[in-house]
């Protein structure tokens, strides 16, 4: 019985490791997808600022604007190219443990295509309580947890074993002829028995520590079902919370590519500043990066 708990631990440990795996391999999809999104973000932002480096060039040759503007444009010109070069270079490091992640180190994934279940994520209809219940009853690790724990009670009853009397029947028989036919010359039956009178309280201390065990195994059973109610609530609640995220962002973006517009055609007309038209540029780069 110990050992088919035992068993049952690695049966499930199997599935949870195998869950592991294809979590890993989504969740390093979604990053280098998300990595690949960024680097087209700073690509946009920086051809919109270097389309505005030439209409403040223009302007600047026209006498039409200062010198200000265009230094101080070309400094965001380099940020944007700084920018450029670390989100490639993270868009590299995430097509790698994508790659680490399918077990093929030399395997070109990238480009990536964005998922279209994306468009449409919506918060899971249960209820929290109800995802946490379904949780404790199907994650591994609560299988795991379950089986240690009646493992550590079969062996308190392993461990009591040895107060109980033994008995053990054995049997003999001789044959010294050179015929294997021939009857043998006698046989024997023996009968033994074995009582535990004392033996220096051995199987109290066996009982002891296999209850110690229990215990042990018990606790982190309990421990192990308020960390994954824990861990249910947080990806619950981080996933209602992106959502909410999600709309704001949108409408930021919005918001962000709309000032940018204007300020833009203002500053053609001369009737804003460089600095203005900048600031609304990197705002809607953020804008974007979260989005």
């Amino acid at each position: 019985r110990v050992a088919g708990f035992a068993a049952d631990a690695e049966r499930w440990q199997e599935i949870q490791t195998r869950q592991r795996v294809e979590f890993g391999v989504i969740q390093s999809y979604y990053t280098a997808m998300l990595a690949e999104q960024r680097v087209a973000v700073v690509y946009r932002a920086l051809a919109a600022t270097r389309a505005h480096l030439k209409q403040t060039e223009n302007l600047f040759g026209h006498g039409m604007a200062v010198n200000s503007d265009v230094l101080r444009t070309n400094v965001l010109v380099g940020s944007l190219e700084q920018d450029r070069i670390q989100s490639e270079s993270q868009l590299k490091i995430a097509w790698a443990i994508l790659a680490h992640a399918l077990g093929d180190e030399d395997q070109r994934l990238a480009p990536l295509q964005k998922p279209a279940e994306l468009a449409g994520a919506a918060s899971p209809p249960d209820q929290l309580d109800a995802l946490v219940a379904r949780a404790i009853a199907q994650r591994p690790e609560i299988k795991i947890a379950n089986s240690r724990v009646n493992q550590a009670r079969q062996a308190i009853t392993v461990a009591r074993a040895d107060y109980l009397p033994t008995v053990e029947i054995a049997g003999v028989y001789e044959n010294d002829s050179e015929r294997f036919a021939r009857a043998g010359n006698n046989a024997a039956l023996l009968v033994t028995g074995h009582v535990n009178l004392f033996n220096g309280l051995a199987t109290q201390s066996k009982v002891d520590a296999a209850q110690a065990q229990l215990s042990r195994a018990q606790v982190l059973n309990d421990d192990l079902r308020r960390s994954l109610a824990l861990e249910v609530e947080t990806s619950y609640r981080t996933l209602v919370a992106a959502e909410q995220g999600l709309e704001v962002a949108r409408r930021d973006t919005a918001y962000a590519e709309s000032a940018l517009k204007i300020l833009e055609d203002r500053y053609g007309s001369g009737l804003s500043t460089n600095v203005a038209v900048l600031d609304a540029q990197t705002t809607r780069e953020e804008a974007d990066m979260r989005l």
